[in-house]
């Protein structure tokens, strides 16, 4: 899809972007240095061209034919393309020396003279594609893209060795989809932002990227920003600690494994030609920008694109002047970033409006009605650099622990230096998430407001994540959304990548960071699928109404008729995380009664989650788990799925990964009176220690005595630097009032009084 380079303004941003003789800086004004990655481009004279650089096909996990994947880049109008798959190094799109099939199909490329006239543009008024060879995405370690660089890395490889290899060949390299080796795939809360930020993760970025040069990008993003989600931030700390002195590229691919894939995420290279040279030029010297269609956190995760994504037709750095302007086309703002916090929006931004703010890079996303465009980073020399908070410690707290539709809550997050004294964290990066993260809303100013109630009454958690000075601290508290029933809801979301899993039948291969979950069959590969719900808010005792894991499409082409799998439950207390381990799912021991899913409608429409994605009714699965003597509050369960066909979903990897839904109540209170009491919750001493609070480490809760007893409410109670919860604990007949020691854990009961 080549762009031509002529200057147009969307009716939205039609500005002239930078004023004519700029004046030098004023005396009492900083003298910005301002590297420009563009600064070689003719803009006007140049054309645009568009790649997709990160795709797949029957040689790997992909689901065409190699010529397929070709001729659908062709037919959208690309006009560079890559074939990447795994551990295989595509040469040549006409290749003959690749057998007729293999375990997924026919492995067709394209004849030679098909393939030259891709390269002359036949059908597409001459518009070439240009294709690029010896591409692989090498994936034996954390998974490498490179290009122009003839080998196969082998077990045992690891990232930098495949990068030194790409290195010594002459080749280039790019690093994919980062989030899913950090723990930020997926996340558009905190936990991302936690992931994507911890200093030793970013250091190993740093270094690969510091020690190669030939190491040109990463993605930002990836597969319809579902690995990619956190990758901003990542990328915004990698540029924090390199520049100005060496910039990281932005790449947004769709890792595309289909045809249906392809489309939403490219590159747009300014280049004098389509050639190969001028294309590895644009590569080495960031002379593009980054296109995406989703972008969930800066476009939130309801954006529908409508119409083109923002092109760039102009960028100017003026030096003296210390600003940087850009001409958007179908584009409503601009933003403009510095180390990860938006510092300016418009067209222009002028460096000396910003001391304290501009730190060693700037960059812009424009948005549009069509989605997000990034630009390269734009090295800064000079200034003062940004302000620095640092941080000891951190502290959320609640204003009630129970909120409703009508009762906000306020939560509130205060900070400490290393001595102990209050620190103002105007200037550090505060964020909250919640866990389920669609039933509360947390503002900016800490007001939680119920914006879905749930069916029953629902536990759910609030975390505060600050970062500050390179280091990330967090806290949280647990909310009950009361909505005056008598049953309770989980809403159990799949908490990282490594819990939802697939394992080849034929040898016990686990795949723990696949974007999608293939139920069951993956082309002619059967597979068994895991899931792990961790920290299930579930007491011993609870009577399981209704369970059912719901699912969201991916893929939809690749459902099959014949679909009918069993759903099994692992038969433990408390089921441990998946591991790489051969057969780490088919090994476990796994309930001999099973819930059988057949009779499901093709899946048709891409990210659809409503009842025909949804399991049947699971409850005697989860019930034979929470009846076992060891099974506790914040316990997991794991589920494997095997069978026959294809219904294919996203996984925790593409932002939305499979749910566990259950309603549970407890039983009704012994009509002789009340039986031994259940104490069982959780408290947070002031280290940060996590204590278990039951009659076994409470002696002075033996008096209390009853059966369907709730913690009602549990505050802290501040007095200077000592600590201690308040609990309110209601049962049919009594409320008694808890006092629990912050440090110890010790309990005395305060107040009783009869309900």
């Amino acid at each position: 899809m080549k762009r031509p380079a002529r200057v147009l303004f969307s009716a939205a941003l039609a500005t002239v972007l930078a004023a004519a003789g700029a004046s030098p800086a004023l005396a009492d004004e900083t003298d910005y240095t301002i590297d420009n990655p563009y600064a070689e481009v003719p803009w006007g004279e140049w054309s645009q061209y568009t790649s997709a650089l990160h795709n797949h096909s029957y040689e790997s996990d992909g689901g065409n034919r190699p010529a397929e994947r070709f001729e659908d880049a062709y037919a959208k109008g690309f006009d560079i393309f890559a074939l990447t798959d795994h551990n295989f190094t595509n040469t040549t799109w006409d290749r003959t020396d690749r057998p007729e099939s293999n375990d997924r199909g026919t492995l067709a490329y394209l004849s030679t003279d098909r393939l030259e006239e891709m390269k002359a543009g036949v059908g597409r008024d001459g518009q070439a594609m240009l294709p690029i060879s010896y591409a692989n995405e090498q994936s034996r370690s954390d998974h490498l893209l490179t290009f122009w660089a003839d080998f196969n890395n082998q077990s045992g490889a690891t990232l930098e060795g495949n990068i030194a290899q790409a290195d010594e060949l002459g080749g280039v390299s790019i690093i994919p989809h980062p989030g899913r080796y950090t723990g930020g795939a997926g996340q558009t809360g905190a936990q991302g932002l936690i992931a994507s930020s911890k200093p030793e993760t970013v250091q190993k970025y740093v270094d690969l990227f510091t020690r190669y040069d030939s190491a040109v990008a990463m993605e930002i993003i990836n597969k319809k920003d579902g690995d990619s989600a956190s990758d901003r931030i990542l990328w915004d700390n990698v540029l924090t600690e390199m520049m100005p002195e060496r910039p990281v590229w932005a790449q947004s691919n769709d890792d595309a494994h289909s045809n249906g894939a392809l489309g939403f995420s490219y590159n747009v290279h300014l280049m004098p030609e389509l050639s190969e040279g001028a294309f590895r030029d644009s590569l080495e010297a960031g002379t593009y920008y980054a296109s995406a269609k989703v972008s969930y956190r800066e476009l939130g995760k309801d954006f529908v694109s409508q119409g083109n994504t923002p092109t760039i037709s102009n960028i100017t750095v003026d030096d003296d002047a210390d600003t940087v302007s850009i001409t958007g086309v179908d584009t409503d703002s601009v933003r403009w970033i510095s180390e990860g916090e938006v510092i300016a929006e418009g067209a222009t931004i002028d460096l000396d409006d910003h001391d304290g703010k501009v730190g060693s890079y700037v960059r812009a996303e424009l948005i549009g009605p069509g989605g997000i465009t990034f630009t390269q980073p734009f090295g800064v020399h000079g200034g003062p650099g940004r302000e620095v908070v640092e941080v000891g410690g951190i502290e959320l707290t609640a204003s009630s622990s129970t909120v409703t539709a009508d009762r906000p809550v306020r939560v509130t997050t205060t900070a400490t230096d290393a001595q102990g004294g209050p620190v103002d964290l105007s200037g550090a990066v505060v964020a909250y998430d919640t866990v389920p993260n669609d039933i509360i809303e947390v503002a900016d100013d800490g007001t939680v407001t119920v914006v879905n109630p749930p069916l029953a009454n629902m536990a759910v958690k609030v975390r505060a994540t600050v970062i500050a000075a390179g280091q990330v601290h967090t806290d949280d508290v647990t909310l009950t959304v009361d909505v005056g029933s008598t049953d309770n809801y989980v809403v159990a979301p799949i908490l990282t990548g490594d819990d939802d899993v697939e394992e080849y039948v034929s040898n016990g291969r686990m795949y723990l960071d696949s974007s999608d979950l293939e139920i069951v069959h993956e082309g002619s590969t059967e597979q068994a699928v895991g899931l792990r719900f961790a920290d299930l808010p579930i007491p011993a005792g609870a009577q399981i109404s209704e369970a059912y894991v719901q699912f969201t499409v991916d893929e939809p082409e690749m459902s099959t008729d014949d679909f009918a799998v069993d759903i099994r439950v692992e038969d433990v207390d408390d089921a441990a995380p998946f591991t790489t381990e051969t057969a780490n799912l088919t090994s476990r021991t796994f309930s001999e009664q099973s819930v059988r899913w057949a009779d499901v409608p093709l899946w048709t429409v891409d990210r659809e989650a409503g009842p025909d994605q949804r399991t049947p009714d699971l409850s005697a699965l989860l019930q034979q788990i929470v009846d076992r003597d060891g099974w506790a509050t914040g316990n997991a369960m794991a589920f494997q799925i095997t069978g026959e066909g294809n219904r294919s979903a996203d996984a925790f990897e593409s932002n939305a990964g499979p749910v566990l839904h259950v309603l549970w109540t407890l039983p009704a209170a012994d009509p002789e009176g009340e039986r031994e009491a259940v104490v069982d919750f959780e408290v947070k001493t002031n280290e940060g220690r996590f204590l278990h609070i039951s009659e076994a480490k409470a002696a002075a809760l033996e008096e209390v005595s009853y059966s369907t007893g709730r913690v009602v409410e549990a505050v802290r109670d501040f007095q200077g630097r000592q600590k201690s919860f308040v609990v309110t604990v209601a049962t049919a007949a009594k409320q008694y009032v808890v006092v629990v020691d912050a440090e110890t854990g010790d309990a005395e009961i305060a107040g009783v009084t009869q309900l």
